[in-house]
């Protein structure tokens, strides 16, 4: 092989390991936010893909012989990387989740701050779990497993498309993050329910008494306490969650 032959295969390689990372790290949660400016977030992804090319070259396609089957695997890879950025989005929006409903049923729904991973202004606890589930990921060195999985995606994705469509593995990645934050908010919901019964009684016995009324600040204090008792077992649960999930990627 001469060596224009050997650059422009090496070029080839590189070009398409840079558009699948590349399109991951402009979706992947806390990297690919709108705060990150984006000659950061394509510098990262270059030295990545120098770093990834030669462990992933072997599963790569040979070099095509026309430019339109150039286009069509520089799609695909644009499409696989697509799919990787969302499915990890997904996986952190179990926080946000978890926030909102904890705020609903505090009675912070008005209080607002900006959050994060939504890139805009959101209910208080949404903030809070975000930050703080973003926090116990790099606590725990679990960002490691997003390039983990991006690596491993060469040799899982032909398989993942054997076993089903990209479509339905999003659609089982959101249903299985709208439970997780279900499960999170569980203690505080279920205190509250109790709470909300006792006032209710409260209510038929003296029904001259704006029971409701008094009860909003006792909600917002107990709420506030049961979330201080079990946040670090939320937060341990959800990294479990995580690290099952993300093994999902993994060979």
């Amino acid at each position: 092989m001469t060596l224009s032959a050997l650059v422009s295969a090496e070029i080839f390689v590189l070009l398409l390991v840079f558009t699948r990372v590349g399109t991951v790290m402009m979706l992947m949660p806390i990297i690919g936010n709108s705060y990150i400016p984006s000659w950061i977030r394509l510098g990262l992804a270059l030295v990545l893909s120098i770093v990834m090319t030669p462990v992933v070259s072997p599963q790569l396609p040979s070099e095509p012989p026309s430019f339109i089957d150039l286009l069509l695997l520089l799609a695909g890879e644009f499409v696989v990387g697509l799919f990787l950025g969302l499915f990890m989005r997904i996986l952190i929006s179990a926080l946000t989740t978890a926030g909102i409903l904890i705020s609903f049923i505090s009675g912070f729904s008005s209080a607002l701050m900006f959050n994060p991973l939504l890139q805009s202004q959101g209910v208080l606890h949404s903030a809070l779990m975000t930050l703080s589930g973003i926090m116990f990921i790099f606590a725990l060195d679990l960002h490691h497993l997003f390039f983990i999985a991006l690596a491993d995606s060469y040799i899982l994705i032909p398989s993942l498309a054997e076993s089903g469509d990209m479509a339905e593995t999003i659609a089982r990645a959101v249903s299985a993050s709208f439970a997780i934050g279900l499960k999170l908010t569980a203690p505080v919901m279920v205190v509250t329910l109790l709470f909300y019964s006792t006032l209710g009684i409260a209510s038929r016995l003296m029904p001259q008494l704006h029971i409701f009324f008094i009860g909003l600040p006792v909600q917002i204090g107990l709420s506030l306490f049961v979330l201080s008792l079990v946040f670090l077992s939320m937060m341990l649960y959800y990294a479990e969650y995580f690290v099952d999930t993300m093994q999902l990627l993994m060979v």
